[in-house]
């Protein structure tokens, strides 16, 4: 292994690329290994289902490339554009050989643990793999058109401006923004109405749903979906040459807002447990962190939407926008309608009127 080179490039290089060696997935992966791609049901868990997934490839592909195009880290944190090229010399995926080339472009983001590979994710287009060999489809899916549906449409990319790159990726993050301000004002009026109780049982109904709602968006949601669709793109921008330093603060107050979640979390509970010797502080506990979450984060929204996501757009190419808008669609639940729906329930219940459809 010449030195330096990075676990990332072994998975590529040693682990996939023809001739192969199984053995490599011991020494670059941690044991429960995850790995999940466009086309998974269930992923790969483990290294002994990684080196089959790898064996697959083996045999169906013998002289296959996986080449590392681009490659930045950052943290535990690998982002890298690679391609593969091979001929269907075998079976794969029970389709008998065709001697078709493929030629596949894609990204995988990887976790790092004490150094070592812990979580895989892939993104590419699956009919860049498939197609050549016949299919319409994965093996075993449904004809492209007829899979699941796409993420709800949003605005597409517009002309440039001084606050705004045009780019599809802006347009899609800021329109999630919109939702996060219906979130905000939420936690503004829960606050409110929090100020100044000391029983549990004092606490309006209303009030008290938005509460439960709002704390399972923030556990279930918010950080698994917009976060850390935001987190999984910088390493891109950064890879085209955007100084990483003007991203650091989007991880910090990431960091900051998940503490906030994390507080209000427990302050909810304890006020569920209905210890009224502690009801006052937990109540205070609540509505100080949701004040707080709230008055950080519309100043962060702003500066996403006016600094950083113009700035991110300019490093990008119209091909970097379309990849980057495959990884912030696949980032979180598959479909975002149900979380939009509580939203609009926690909104009925504080008595704030939804915005029409």
């Amino acid at each position: 292994m010449a030195a330096g080179k990075s676990v990332a490039h072994r998975y590529f290089e040693e682990f996939l690329t023809a001739p192969g060696d199984l053995a490599v997935a011991e020494e670059i992966m941690t044991p429960d290994v995850q790995f999940l791609n466009p086309v998974a049901k269930t992923g790969i868990h483990g290294i002994e289902e990684y080196q089959a997934f790898a064996k697959r490839w083996y045999v169906g592909f013998p002289d296959r490339v996986f080449t590392v195009d681009d490659e930045v880290i950052e943290g535990d944190t690998v982002a890298v554009r690679f391609t593969i090229t091979g001929t269907h010399g075998g079976e794969f995926m029970g389709i008998a050989p065709t001697g078709a080339h493929i030629e596949v472009n894609g990204m995988n983001l990887f976790k790092l643990r004490d150094g070592l590979i812990a979580d895989v994710q892939a993104f590419f287009n699956p009919m860049e793999l498939y197609g050549p060999l016949g299919l319409s489809s994965p093996p075993g899916g449904a004809p492209m058109k007829d899979q699941a549906p796409a993420p709800p449409p949003m605005p597409a990319a517009t002309a440039p401006s001084a606050t705004d790159s045009g780019r599809a990726f802006e347009a899609f993050l800021e329109h999630e923004h919109v939702l996060g301000e219906r979130v905000l004002k939420a936690g503004t009026v829960i606050a409110e109405a929090l100020k100044g109780l000391t029983s549990a049982d004092a606490i309006p109904p209303g009030v008290r749903a938005g509460m439960g709602i709002m704390v399972y968006l923030h556990e279930t949601f918010a950080d698994q979906a917009h976060l850390a669709a935001e987190e999984a793109i910088i390493p891109l921008a950064v890879a085209r040459g955007m100084d990483p330093a003007h991203a650091k603060w989007v991880n910090d107050h990431h960091e900051q807002a998940r503490l906030y979640w994390k507080a209000m979390s427990v302050a909810w509970r304890r006020i569920v447990d209905g210890d009224p010797g502690d009801a006052p502080f937990a109540i205070e506990d609540f509505w100080r962190n949701s004040e707080a979450f709230v008055k950080l984060f519309e100043a962060h929204a702003l500066r996403e939407n006016d600094v950083l996501f113009p700035e991110m757009g300019r490093y990008f190419s119209e091909s970097d926008d379309a990849l980057v808008m495959g990884i912030i669609t696949h980032v979180g639940p598959p479909d975002i309608k149900p979380y939009i729906d509580l939203v609009t329930e926690m909104e009925v219940a504080l008595g704030i009127t939804p915005p029409a459809e």
